[in-house]
């Protein structure tokens, strides 16, 4: 069990923030975690899940068209209070046939024209599950072959995929294989830094540095 419980700087490695905003998520509640004298320990599980939702997120904005342009929303919801506040509860498990006391929390909601008929997604969801629905679902930005994720993008050329970080700057490049056909993996969500991919010659991709062998 203690294993499993993580200081300020671990967690600030793991969900790539500074530990000023560890230690602010913390007080607020939005990370789950308790505080013992000046200390706040953290749930190391519960953390990578919060991290992994924030990473789907952040790939639903930045690659579909989930904000209402075709009357559709992806939502997020950061626990059961923020939900509360925003919606009527019971109309909630109604429409999507769901209890709200059986979601792990954060969730995404998948809705259409406005209305509460759709997709919920928890923690427990699998990554590659929701980016297929929301394949299906949403309306993808990226018909010109660029893939936005948060620090860097990622753009199609004959038989390769660029990365650069949001300066500009190209931080190197990953060949495009047919077999693993990586742009299908990229419209269907993958976040190639998060996910760990590797370029033409082994090494692990990366912001800080292009290539880190592991």
């Amino acid at each position: 069990m203690l294993d499993n419980i993580i200081g300020v700087n671990e967690a600030s490695n793991i969900a790539r923030l500074s530990p000023g905003t560890i230690k602010n998520y913390c007080a607020s509640k939005i990370i789950l975690s308790k505080k013992i004298g000046k200390t706040w320990v953290i749930d190391k599980t519960k953390l990578k899940e919060w991290v992994g939702m924030k990473n789907i997120v952040n790939t639903l904005n930045n690659n579909y068209k989930v904000s209402g342009e075709d009357e559709k929303y992806a939502t997020y919801y950061e626990d059961f209070k923020h939900l509360k506040d925003t919606l009527n509860i019971e109309d909630f498990e109604e429409d999507f046939d769901i209890k709200v006391n059986e979601l792990s929390f954060p969730i995404v909601v998948f809705d259409s024209g406005g209305t509460l008929d759709g997709y919920v997604f928890g923690t427990d969801a699998r990554r590659e599950d929701i980016m297929e629905v929301a394949d299906d679902y949403f309306t993808s930005n990226n018909d010109d072959g660029v893939w936005e994720f948060e620090g860097y993008n990622v753009f199609e050329e004959s038989d390769t995929l660029r990365f650069e970080d949001k300066e500009g700057e190209v931080l190197g490049y990953v060949s495009i294989n047919e077999d693993e056909n990586q742009v299908e993996e990229l419209n269907l969500g993958a976040d190639p830094i998060s996910d760990g991919w590797e370029d033409g010659i082994g090494n692990v991709i990366g912001l800080d540095g292009w290539g880190s062998d592991e």
